[in-house]
C-alpha cells in the first residue's frame, strides 16, 4: 500500500471525532488491524508516481485515489472563511459560531449535525425539496427527523453568493433572494472523482483497476465492494 498521508484511513479518519460515527470509527479500525495482522507491507508519507509503480514491475494495481470535494461556480468560494465538509473535524477551531452549510446530502446534514451539536449556530442551504435525498430509507429519515431541530434549514434554495460575513441564496419556490449572516461557509456539494490520476497508472502493471471513489464517487459499502470484486480476482 502507498499512501501519501502519515496514518491510514483515507476520508474515513473524521469518523474517529464524530461521537454518532462509532460504527464507522470500529470498521475503519477493524480494516486497519486486518492490514497489521496480515503483514501487508505500507508506505506512508509516500505519494505514489506512475514511474515509482512501474518500476516495481508489479503484477497488478489497485488505484484508490478517491475523489476531490466538488465548489460549485459561486462568487465568493475563495474566500478566507470557506472550507470544504472533511476539513471541518480537522479545523474545527477555526469554525466561527455562525455556520452556513451549502448542500444537505448525507455528507452536509451529518456535517451540519456535528457543528450544531458543538454549540455552533448553523444554516443548510439545499437546491433539492428535501434533506439527504440520495440517502438510504434509515438514515434519511434520521436526518430529516433531528437536522430541523438544531438547524436552519433551506430546501428548493439555491446558493447564489459569499461574503466574509454572509451567503446569499435564492429560494426557487418564488425565486425571492435571501441572506444569511455567518462567520464561515461549509461546502457539502458533492465529489469529484479523480479518474485522471487513477487511469495514469493503467500502464504500470499488466492487470490494473480502478477502486471505490475514483471510478464513482459513492458511499462506503459501493467502495469496499468494488475492492471486495477486484480482490476475489486475484
Amino acid at each position: 500500500i502507498y499512501e501519501k498521508a502519515d496514518r491510514l484511513g483515507g476520508k474515513l479518519v473524521f469518523s474517529e471525532q464524530v461521537s454518532f460515527k462509532y460504527d464507522l470509527a470500529k470498521f475503519l479500525h477493524y480494516q486497519m488491524n486486518l492490514v497489521k495482522k496480515l503483514g501487508i507491507k505500507v508506505k506512508l508519507n509516500t505519494e505514489a508516481t506512475p514511474e515509482m509503480i512501474e518500476a516495481e514491475r508489479f503484477d497488478w494495481v489497485l488505484a484508490a485515489v478517491g475523489a476531490n470535494a466538488f465548489v460549485p461556480p459561486i462568487p465568493g468560494t475563495d474566500g478566507p472563511n470557506v472550507m470544504i465538509a472533511e476539513e471541518c473535524y480537522k479545523h474545527i477551531d477555526e469554525i466561527g459560531e455562525k455556520v452556513v452549510l451549502i448542500g444537505g446530502g448525507e455528507v452536509g446534514c451529518e456535517t451540519a449535525l456535528y457543528l450544531a451539536r458543538g454549540g455552533k449556530t448553523v444554516s443548510v442551504i439545499e437546491m433539492l425539496p428535501e434533506l439527504a435525498a440520495a440517502s438510504a430509507y434509515a438514515p434519511q429519515l434520521a436526518i430529516q427527523d433531528l437536522l430541523p431541530k438544531c438547524c436552519d434549514v433551506h430546501v428548493n434554495a439555491r446558493s447564489s453568493f459569499i461574503t466574509d460575513h454572509s451567503v446569499g441564496y435564492v429560494d426557487l419556490t418564488d425565486n425571492t433572494e435571501h441572506e444569511i449572516p455567518c462567520d464561515t461557509v461549509v461546502f457539502s456539494a458533492g465529489m469529484r472523482s479523480r479518474t485522471a490520476l487513477a487511469e495514469s497508472f493503467r500502464d504500470c502493471a499488466p492487470v490494473f483497476f480502478k477502486l471505490g471513489d475514483c471510478e464513482v464517487a459513492k458511499n462506503v459499502r459501493v467502495c469496499n465492494r468494488t475492492a471486495f470484486d477486484a480482490a476475489m480476482q486475484i
